[in-house]
């Protein structure tokens, strides 16, 4: 018989996966600036995680292109670049159109109840006139 007491819950978030989430929110509800510096230490204590944790999380936050890295001074919150976005909608475009293609020819009726569901939520955002709930519909 197989003890299953230590075994680890792989749904659970990790520390890192939760704090990630938590700095992209406030970046995307405003309470981090464009162009405002991110410094380590005070991350740290506002976060309650170790500065490995907060490293991991600017790095990623870098990749998602909502942090850039300023020579000399380090983290920022990156500044919209309105060039840079026009080519990122004109890909999403293109990828969502192929991807709505796939999901309408194999999709369940659960999944299109989800699609729905998150389709009238932003709808209800969009209506909101508020970005950042525009943002967060979107994902």
């Amino acid at each position: 018989m197989q003890d299953d007491t230590l075994r680890i819950d792989r749904s659970a978030k990790t520390l890192r996966t939760l704090a990630l989430e938590r700095m992209r929110e406030a970046i995307m509800d405003f309470h981090f600036q464009p162009g405002e510096r991110l410094v380590e230490r005070p991350l740290c204590d506002q976060l309650g995680v170790s500065r490995s944790v907060v490293r991991e999380v600017l790095r990623q936050l870098e990749a998602e292109g909502l942090v850039q890295m300023i020579p000399g001074h380090g983290p920022a919150v990156a500044k919209p670049d309105i060039g840079r976005t026009d080519e990122i909608y004109e890909l999403r475009a293109l990828l969502e159109g192929i991807a709505a293609r796939a999901c309408a020819q194999s999709a369940t009726n659960g999944q299109l109840a989800v699609l729905e569901h998150a389709l009238g939520e932003l709808f209800e955002a969009w209506a909101s006139g508020k970005p950042p709930a525009v943002m967060r519909a979107t994902t």
